[in-house]
């Protein structure tokens, strides 16, 4: 299992905010080229296991994104010692993260691992696996 490195320019998310478009970056042999992929970062804080694993539970229930979000995928990270979580979702274009964002932005904080400390809308610039 390799190492992956993900490196973009990030902005805070605001009103009204569209993502850097740019050309990707592509470093080294093993590096995986791609067209311009869109991620939102959300960091969350006072984040427990149960809250994880209700997380977890309901997107397993659901067999896809909530209505309203097209995301092409979804990473979430926990780290248990410091109470922290950080969600990356991934979308096709600017347009995509910006209706992902409204609709995520109107959930219920009940339905989020914890409390929201900050979103970033980033364009993914490099992705590589060391082997």
């Amino acid at each position: 299992m390799g190492l992956l490195w993900i490196a973009a320019p990030c902005a805070p998310a605001v009103q009204g905010h569209t993502a850097m478009r740019g050309p990707t970056m592509v470093v080294g042999p093993q590096s995986r080229r791609f067209g311009v992929v869109y991620v939102r970062v959300v960091r969350f804080t006072d984040v427990s296991a149960e809250r994880i694993e209700g997380v977890l539970a309901r997107i397993e229930e659901s067999g896809g994104p909530p209505p309203g979000v097209p995301t092409t995928g979804l990473k979430l990270l926990f780290d248990e010692a410091q109470g922290t979580a950080v969600v990356m979702q991934y979308f096709a274009t600017a347009e995509d993260m910006a209706a992902g964002a409204q609709a995520f932005s109107a959930m219920d904080a009940s339905e989020t691992p914890g409390t929201r400390a900050s979103v970033d809308m980033c364009e993914l610039k490099l992705e590589r696996a060391l082997s």
